[in-house]
Formats: C-alpha cells, sequence, structure tokens
C-alpha cells in the first residue's frame, strides 16, 4: 500500500513523498514460515539417540531401540516399517532388519521399536543407522528427517573362568605319582554300593558356590578294559546309601564341597574306571581337567 505524507513548516508546504509497504495482519497469516513450523499433514521423526539394553558386547544379544515421533499436524494411520542397518549394511545378522509399526500415531505421539541383535566384533559395525518409513509408505510434509545414527564399539566378551579340582575325599584315593604302587580304591567283582564323590572346585584360591558355577559341574564315568599291574589299596568304606540320578554334581554350602553318590551297580565288569569332573557349560565356565580326574577299579 502506496501513501503521501504531508509536512508543514513556516506556512510553507513541503511535500515529502514516502513509499510505505505495510503488510496487513492476513498478508503475514500467509507467509510459509517451514522450516519453522511444522507442514500440514502428517511428519515421521525419530528420536536422536538410539539406546541399547546394555553394553554391545561379542556374541552377548541385546535390545536395539529408537522411538518415533509424528511431528507433523495429522495423524499417521498408515502402517509403516523401521530398519536398522549399520555402516557395514546389513550384516547385523537380525531375525528382520524391518520391524513394522500397525498403530496410528497421533500429531505429537510417539511409539518405541525394538529389534534383539547379538553383535559381533568380526562384522566391523561402528555405526548403526536407523530409517523411518524405510518403505517409504507415509506421504510426509518433511522426508529429510527420517534418519538417525548411533557410534557403536563392539567389546570382546570377558573371559571365561576356569576352576581347579581340590583333592577327591575319601574312599577315592588319590594316587602319589612318586611311589611305586599305585594307590586307588578297589571294588570285589560282586561290590554294587554308592561312591561317594565329594571335592571343593576352586579359582583364585577361593571355593566355588552354586552361585559361581551355574550350570553345575557333571560327573563323566569311562571304562577301559585293563586292571593295575601293581598292588591296589581298597578301601572299604563305602555308603550305602541310595545313588545320585542323573550326572549334575549338588553343592553342599555346610562344607563348601561339591558332591555327587555314584551307583557301582552298572559298573560291573572288572577294569579300571575314571571319574572325571566337566563343566555343565564350557561357554559359561572351563573345569581344568589336569586334577579334577580320579580312578578306582573293580576286580
Amino acid at each position: 500500500m502506496k501513501r503521501s505524507l504531508l509536512l508543514s513548516r513556516g506556512g510553507g508546504f513541503f511535500k515529502i513523498a514516502l513509499l510505505v509497504f505495510l503488510l496487513s495482519a492476513t498478508a503475514l497469516a500467509d507467509l510459509n514460515l517451514s522450516p519453522w513450523k511444522n507442514a500440514a499433514g502428517p511428519n515421521l521423526d525419530l528420536q536422536p539417540d538410539i539406546t541399547f539394553s546394555a553394553t554391545p558386547t561379542d556374541n552377548v544379544s541385546i535390545q536395539v531401540s529408537v522411538t518415533v515421533f509424528n511431528r507433523g499436524s495429522d495423524p499417521v494411520s498408515t502402517p509403516f516399517n523401521v530398519k536398522l542397518t549399520s555402516d557395514q549394511g546389513d550384516v547385523l545378522q537380525l531375525d528382520s532388519a524391518f520391524q513394522p509399526v500397525n498403530t496410528t500415531i497421533a500429531s505429537g505421539g510417539s511409539v518405541t521399536v525394538s529389534w534383539n541383535w547379538v553383535p559381533h566384533v568380526a562384522d566391523n559395525v561402528g555405526q548403526l543407522r536407523l530409517l523411518t518409513d524405510a518403505l517409504g509408505q507415509v506421504a510426509e510434509s518433511n522426508e529429510l528427517d527420517n534418519v538417525t545414527v548411533r557410534n557403536v564399539n563392539i567389546t570382546a566378551p570377558p573371559p571365561t573362568p576356569t576352576y581347579t579340582c581340590g583333592p577327591f575325599d575319601k574312599p577315592l584315593i588319590t594316587d602319589n605319582p612318586s611311589t611305586t604302587v599305585v594307590e586307588r580304591l578297589a571294588l570285589g567283582a560282586k561290590e554294587k554300593r554308592t561312591i561317594p564323590v565329594k571335592l571343593q572346585l576352586i579359582r583364585n584360591n577361593l571355593p566355588a558356590t552354586d552361585y559361581n558355577l551355574v550350570p553345575p559341574p557333571v560327573i563323566s564315568v569311562a571304562f577301559t578294559g585293563s586292571t593295575s599291574s601293581v598292588p591296589v589299596t581298597v578301601t572299604a568304606d563305602l555308603a550305602n546309601g541310595s545313588a545320585d540320578d542323573g550326572n549334575a554334581l549338588r553343592y553342599d554350602p555346610s562344607e563348601q564341597s561339591w558332591k555327587f553318590n555314584l551307583s557301582t551297580k552298572n559298573l560291573s565288569q572288572a577294569g579300571t574306571y575314571t571319574i572325571s569332573i566337566v563343566s555343565g557349560d564350557n561357554s559359561a565356565y572351563t573345569v581344568n581337567p589336569a586334577n579334577c580326574s580320579i580312578a578306582f577299579e573293580r576286580k
């Protein structure tokens, strides 16, 4: 709008023509202020940070989550997909890189999606990338804010703990290798009693409990056909109690010892039997085989 301004001074008239361009309130409302305000329609946007349920560790499953927001003025009612990938491409070994979102997201609302991921150091992943509406299913007012990233450092797992065995209690006999006599528990041909196996498992000079060893260690018995050719010490203090089922040792907190009552009923053939204590799960812990075996004989 052009206006003229007349000024009066000393009885004379000086006309100063001023061109002033004024914008009415209606004209101001018609301005497009994008990107300073949301344009009409739905607009999916990603939370800046990708969250982990735990520190990414080699070969340990964690949960990866991200929150999707609707920053637009209209609800998002069209189903869409969110994709998880990496700077190395699709190497994350997921059940599916895509997570579907089938719920309506109101204006200003959000939804969180998650993946179960098993990181691997060998994949050399340094960054995770999330893409919402990965298949272009939602017509958005802004298609440029659908990606977020997070740097990631996959750590090596802590070393698997190793436990050693303390001496086996009687009636089992630990042979003294410095002597010429092989000392072992020897059973008569007809004896079918139970052998009580009892020992401690030790790490860092401390006895391991059922809190440390999960699942519990197990017992195994191997047979060789020949008996020893030198004298064998015969010990008679065998248990008359019932044998344990299965092969898992049980922990006795009162004695800080692991125990198993071994039935000899089916170990009837003459020869040497070697009892070994092994881990119930080598991925959780290992048992050093060097001192975790002991032999007995059947005459």
